[in-house]
């Protein structure tokens, strides 16, 4: 049972003490975002080194809810994502995880209440969470794609679109260059712009303006890192995720089994945008690859993505599961 998690069980012990020996061991790993939590179960090798993947869970908890009066995490969003990390531990304590590593990002980071949320879980699930920096969040995300994608020593700018924050990263596979988080994320700017449905032409430019303004000083730094380089772009997260299947999809009567290392391409990713902004979250959900708790964001998700690679002059993007 989940309420023997105690600060004295075995999975709440810490991670550098369960980890020291060179035996095989089964860890979980947990990220708190703004719009879900995700989980990934892994069986490490230290020899080799090496993990293999045992399972993923993944909820919309959809905890970067706040009060527009306070900025706090509204209750019900504690509940959503306090419920979820007790699934979540079940399933690691049934696939017998010696070890659950969790962090937290932009909502728990931001909101006034956030260490709150922290210590209700911790007291009531014995998990401890890391709460991290967004430099921290830029440098893992880019620790994760580097691991999964072949640069060949040439320098890539990394975007992940999240919930509370996307995340820029510049790098070769090598000490990144560049590292960014900044406040433009697809829950955060949904909740603050856009209260109609569809949204209206000015709730879409204001949007549009509030982005654009956050990203060119950190965009304009990039550019001036790379010079003469070719831009190549390799894009993380659901929203990223969602875009390229969706867009993908609209061109190809047989869209790729997976989509991990597929492009998308800058002028379908603008035709889409024009035509989803304008579409109720009715219609949204009709669109092949989009799911409710993903239709109700990708509006704002999308122009992030579409001012992103237009300041960079990007043709295209690779995405990276």
């Amino acid at each position: 049972m989940i309420s023997s998690l105690s600060h004295s069980s075995p999975l709440a012990t810490p991670l550098s003490a369960k980890l020291i020996s060179d035996a095989e061991q089964t860890l979980a790993a947990i990220d708190v975002g703004t719009n879900s939590i995700h989980m990934v179960i892994v069986r490490i090798t230290p020899q080799i080194p090496s993990f293999t993947v045992l399972a993923k869970q993944k909820e919309t908890a959809r905890l970067g809810e706040y009060c527009d009066r306070t900025g706090e995490l509204t209750e019900a969003a504690m509940t959503r994502g306090y419920e979820a990390l007790e699934r979540f531990l079940h399933s690691a304590e049934g696939m017998q995880a010696d070890a659950v590593v969790a962090v937290a990002t932009s909502a728990v980071r931001e909101a006034p209440n956030g260490p709150i949320f922290l210590e209700r879980v911790k007291r009531g699930l014995g998990l401890t969470i890391d709460l991290i920096s967004g430099q921290e969040e830029a440098r893992r995300i880019y620790l994760g794609a580097i691991s999964a994608m072949d640069l060949n020593g040439q320098p890539h700018v990394f975007v992940d679109i999240g919930g509370g924050s996307t995340e820029l990263i510049l790098g070769d596979g090598h000490e990144p260059e560049f590292l960014r988080s900044i406040k433009v994320g697809a829950v955060r700017l949904t909740q603050q712009f856009l209260h109609s449905d569809p949204p209206t032409a000015d709730q879409i430019q204001s949007l549009r303006d509030h982005v654009r303004g956050k990203l060119e000083i950190p965009i304009k730094e990039i550019q001036d890192l790379l010079g003469l380089e070719p831009m190549r772009l390799i894009g993380t997260s659901g929203t990223v995720e969602s875009l390229t299947g969706t867009v993908i999809r609209r061109h190809l009567q047989e869209p790729p089994s997976r989509l991990h290392g597929s492009p998308l391409e800058f002028e379908p990713l603008q035709g889409f945008v024009k035509q989803i902004q304008t579409l109720p979250l009715g219609e949204r959900l009709k669109l092949p690859g989009l799911v409710e708790r993903r239709a109700e964001i990708i509006i704002a998700g999308a122009v992030i993505l579409e001012e992103i690679m237009g300041l960079l002059g990007a043709k295209q993007l690779t995405f990276c599961s």
